[in-house]
């Protein structure tokens, strides 16, 4: 089960997961309460921290996880997303990235919250 931390920033909203997702379910559940949080405070640029979720589930989850996003979240595509990962699940973040932009989101992937913050402000790190 993951569970997640929100704080508005002055530019973006951040938010914080943690814990270990191991299912499409677990993905699915993890969406929809980040969309919700992305409704909730009306954002659109978030940077999604993830160094403290475990990631076990197959890179084939992520697939059917973008048509969840696509009914759950139709205005993603207007949004920035920034995801900050832990280097050791690089292989899955590139894959997530890849995917995400290939479907027109506005995505990328980064190791620290540092890089993260300044893409989402406009200054490439």
């Amino acid at each position: 089960m993951l569970e997640i931390i929100t704080i508005p920033k002055d530019s973006y909203l951040y938010i914080k997961s943690s814990g270990i997702q191991d299912s499409l379910l677990a993905h699915k559940e993890h969406a929809k309460a980040i969309f919700g949080e992305i409704q909730k405070h009306q954002y659109d640029k978030v940077l999604y921290d993830e160094l403290d979720v475990n990631f076990q589930a197959k890179f084939s989850d992520l697939v059917h996880l973008l048509d969840a996003y696509n009914e759950d979240a139709p205005n993603i595509p207007e949004m920035k997303f920034a995801a900050v990962l832990q280097f050791e699940h690089r292989d899955l973040g590139v894959f997530w990235e890849s995917s995400m932009r290939r479907h027109g989101y506005n995505f990328r992937l980064f190791h620290s919250v540092a890089g993260a913050d300044k893409w989402l402000r406009g200054r490439e790190f």
